[in-house]
């Protein structure tokens, strides 16, 4: 009855009442044995609470009564929603200490929990362990030990994995290829991607919207515009509509490639597509006006974002003060960068180039010196650009001894001192 009752806490998803009814079966004198707490452990395990599991396990070891590899298996499993890769490891050793037989369920679930962390070479090392003991290998834990290699770049590894799965007849599925195209995004391998693609049409694998923004971001990280608008028509063609992940990639790529039109043109197209703008959309499309010296532009993308409560960061504040530093208005950057203060975003060395880059087209010298030791006490880095312009701006001021004295602070931390510098 208690067996019952507790494995009804399982599928109810009360696992709170599983180690409680635990507990009324010693108060009731009912002897506990090992279905009752692989019951209880099972409750947790479907639920996601780890602690509440593992506790269980101890409780049995406690009461002398012997885990299994039911048991064993619960408690590994939500290690794997949270990425509890150490206490999965663990969990494994002390079930080999324990002569408790792992199984494949035991091995998906450790390296989920390793792949989730990103330990790919853990995931490696328990895909080695199933191999030498010939255990039958799914998709899942291929499809996750080719996910653990996405964000070490090893598309090596993650090819030769998609090959076991052709050679061991595993179905392949987009989220294995998803992955590995994923693998080729950090070193912009484009063209691994672009065979990736053509792979999962041979092996009729159903393209989806994450494949194709997989691939999508490779092209955008190689910094091939081109590719990247052709993919992202030909997933159009295909039926799938681009999200806000798409577009964002498409933008920062045509930024990159001094394509501010197009970035911009692909920003308004989003609205269309009820793609939703984020951070990350401004930020490319901002960077991208004001790279290419489209000021006004810019400055209306960041009017917009604070009107439609978009939160603005560093790179935001830094196009926008750049902006107003190119159109000379020095009073607007300064606001800009009192705002950035205000918000809480983080300033860096781009940021107080800029404001002093603004500060000397607007003669204000005695305002350059300021962010010059803002600067200094913030610990930020003194380049030749921030020196350059602060030298400039005290020349145009006739203060000629604090431009020697910057002259100097140039020589003590050791900035390369430019033609700039000495003009």
């Amino acid at each position: 009855a208690f067996s019952a009752t507790i494995s009804s806490c399982e599928k109810g998803g009360e696992w709170q009442n599983a180690p409680q009814l635990l507990s009324s079966m010693v108060q009731s004198a009912v002897e506990q044995n090992t279905i009752t707490f692989n019951a209880a452990v099972s409750a947790c395990e479907k639920c996601g609470k780890w602690t509440s599991a593992l506790l269980l396990l101890h409780a049995m070891a406690r009461c002398k009564i012997v885990s299994d590899t039911i048991a064993f298996n619960a408690a590994i499993s939500p290690g794997d929603e949270g990425g509890e890769w150490k206490k999965a490891l663990q969990l494994m050793s002390v079930m080999a200490r324990s002569k408790v037989e792992s199984d494949v369920i035991s091995f998906s679930s450790a390296i989920r929990a390793c792949e989730k962390s990103g330990e790919w070479e853990k995931t490696l090392e328990l895909f080695g362990m199933m191999e030498q003991r010939k255990m039958e290998l799914n998709t899942i834990v291929v499809s996750s030990t080719i996910s653990a290699f996405q964000q070490d770049g090893k598309w090596e590894l993650a090819v030769q994995l998609l090959k076991v799965m052709e050679e061991r007849t595993l179905e392949s599925n987009n989220i294995a290829f998803s992955a590995a195209i994923s693998t080729c995004e950090d070193g912009g391998w484009w063209e691994k991607a672009l065979q990736l693609l053509g792979m999962m049409a041979r092996r009729k694998v159903e393209l989806d919207v994450v494949t194709f923004n997989a691939a999508v971001s490779t092209c955008e990280k190689a910094g091939d515009w081109v590719k990247t608008l052709q993919l992202l028509s030909a997933m159009e063609q295909r039926g799938f509509q681009p999200d806000t992940v798409t577009f964002n990639a498409a933008i920062s790529s045509c930024e990159n490639g001094g394509e501010w039109e197009k970035a911009l043109n692909l920003f308004n197209v989003m609205e269309q597509r009820r793609a939703v703008w984020n951070t990350i959309s401004f930020s490319a499309a901002l960077s991208a006006c004001e790279k290419c010296y489209e000021w006004e532009k810019a400055l209306m993308l960041f009017k917009l974002m604070g009107q439609i409560r978009v939160e603005a960061n560093t790179i935001t504040f830094n196009a926008a003060i750049s902006a107003c530093e190119k159109r000379g208005e020095w009073e607007k950057a300064l606001r800009l960068y009192k705002m950035a203060a205000q918000n809480q975003v983080c300033t860096d060395t781009i940021t107080c180039n800029a404001m002093i880059s603004a500060c000397e087209k607007g003669g204000r010298w005695e305002q350059a010196l300021h962010m010059i030791r803002e600067m200094a006490q913030g610990e930020l880095e003194l380049d030749t650009i921030t020196l350059s312009a602060a030298i400039t701006a005290c020349g145009d001021g006739s203060e000629w001894v604090k431009a020697l004295w910057l002259f100097g602070v140039m020589a003590q931390r050791g900035v390369e001192s430019g033609t700039i510098t000495f003009n």
